[in-house]
């Protein structure tokens, strides 16, 4: 039997077909058609019979294990927690050879219950697929590997990566609300029509509803408070960057004049120009709103799709805003001029607030203020910044006093630890946030850390039972366009020793 090819593609996309069936057959020899029911294959796949696999799965070569992954798995991130009820996730990688086709691979306790051949580095698996696949699953840890398939002649391995996820046996009946904006950050603050708030329920294959679409200022940060009765909204409102919208919930709601305030109402401090109310949380019961105000920000954009921006307070204190008075005011204990206080998260009895801090470096509040910093290249890497800019935060916690502040105290586990800590979140029936570290199962996801530097992929927040925990991911390539980012329900396991 002989074949003729096209094109190389064509070459390549047969022999790792047939290579994905040597891999894929037991000792038993099973059929393809004893996998259909959890094998998939990329339409550029179909065309080839299954005659023509057999053929040449007898002139298959081993291929030998690489000595190290080069295949990085973006999504989804070891031991992923996934509600019971929630729709399929995308799969996601960047494959550093000279892969042209990848194998995809489940297994839970070593046995496979799920394959796909794929021409493209994501896949997101199909409502049966998927939901065969969680009834297979059950509770057990599902081990994911990826093989890029690639070589002359389109029979090796040339790349590897691994992640793994499980299900949980509770369900999350929530809807989840978040802002999707064009990316890199630069296209969203030179699109601003192209940013809107979406919600969408975990558990539906349904596209998210949008909810507010067509601003023409550049909006950003949105937050509710714990009883579900009021949001906020940022918004550069006739180009007042402390402008902010309140809004009580209601089925149908009309934002006017009469719902947007400023920060700006207190005057900046210096070096700041002017305030910003970054990170705002409304308290649990509505009535305050805590955000950074006197901000002097570290801001670098940047091409990069996966850290658009370096970004982080270099001066900054905690502002209350009272919706009863309408007017903000500085929050006693977290309003030092030779410290960066940020990002307040408040308990959920509303008695004390915790936030990010960290002392001021005077160098680089003159470097920002000087304007030096626009001078930054757009081509630089978050690693090259963070290396240049370092900066390191703890997390504090306060108590609020009916607005009177009083002396802030470092959270034990979350400061003076090596790493910067930022975003705190409570977890409803937790009263003390504790430290999340980056691939340590033992702690509740309450506080973002990182080795240094004041990026993030964005804020996390949390389910009304504090087992799942929502964050943003950057978008990944779907066929040469950029997904653009959006909150993304993950989980993560809890160690009760």
């Amino acid at each position: 039997m002989k074949f003729f090819f096209r094109h190389r593609l064509d070459m390549y996309l047969c022999y790792a077909a047939v290579f994905l069936m040597a891999v894929l057959q037991s000792a038993a020899a099973q059929s393809l058609i004893s996998l259909n029911s959890l094998f998939y294959r990329s339409p550029s796949f179909q065309t080839l019979s299954a005659t023509e696999l057999d053929a040449w799965m007898e002139s298959l070569s081993n291929s030998q294990a690489l000595k190290q992954d080069v295949i990085h798995v973006a999504e989804p991130l070891p031991r992923t927690l996934l509600p019971r009820n929630m729709a399929s996730i995308a799969f996601a990688w960047a494959d550093t050879g000279p892969a042209s086709a990848w194998i995809l691979t489940i297994d839970v306790h070593g046995e496979k219950i799920a394959s796909a051949l794929l021409d493209r580095p994501w896949w997101v698996p199909d409502t049966q697929i998927w939901e065969i696949l969680k009834q297979q699953a059950s509770n057990e840890l599902c081990h994911v590997a990826i093989s890029g398939i690639g070589g002359w002649n389109g029979r090796k391995i040339v790349s590897r990566g691994r992640t793994s996820f499980l299900f949980s046996t509770e369900t999350l009946d929530a809807r989840l609300m978040f802002m999707r904006k064009p990316l890199p950050f630069l296209a969203a603050k030179k699109n601003p029509g192209q940013t809107g708030l979406f919600a969408g329920d975990v558990s539906s294959y349904e596209k998210p509803k949008s909810i507010i679409q067509g601003f023409t200022v550049c909006t950003n940060c949105h937050a509710y408070s714990r009883n579900g009765s009021t949001m906020t909204l940022d918004m550069d409102y006739t180009g007042d960057k402390g402008g902010f919208a309140v809004l009580d919930i209601q089925p149908r709601m009309m934002l006017g004049t009469e719902s947007i305030y400023s920060w700006n109402d207190m005057p900046a401090i210096k070096p700041a120009a002017y305030s910003m109310g970054l990170f705002a949380r409304i308290s649990p019961n509505g009535r305050y709103l805590a955000g950074t105000v006197n901000e002097t920000s570290v801001f670098v954009m940047m091409n990069d799709i996966q850290f658009s921006q370096l970004f982080f307070p270099a001066t900054g204190h905690i502002a209350i805003f009272d919706r009863q008075a309408s007017k903000p005011f500085l929050l006693p204990g977290a309003d030092h001029p030779d410290r960066v206080q940020t990002s307040p998260a408040w308990s959920p009895d509303g008695h004390t607030i915790a936030f990010a801090g960290t002392r001021m470096q005077p160098d680089l509040v003159d470097q920002v203020v000087a304007g030096k910093l626009k001078q930054e290249s757009a081509t630089r890497t978050i690693e090259e910044l963070n290396k240049k800019y370092p900066v390191q935060f703890d997390i504090y916690t306060l108590a609020f006093n009916d607005g009177c502040g009083g002396q802030a105290v470092p959270l034990e586990g979350a400061s003076q630890n090596g790493l910067s800590n930022y975003f705190p979140r409570y977890s409803p029936d937790c009263f003390h946030p504790e430290p999340y570290r980056t691939g340590s199962p033992a702690a509740k996801p309450a506080v973002h850390c990182s080795g240094q530097g004041g990026n993030s992929k964005g804020a996390g927040r949390q389910s009304g039972d504090h087992e799942f925990l929502a964050y943003l991911v950057s978008g990944f390539p779907v066929d040469g366009v950029h997904l653009q980012s959006q909150f993304t329900l993950y989980g993560v396991i809890f160690n009760p020793y």
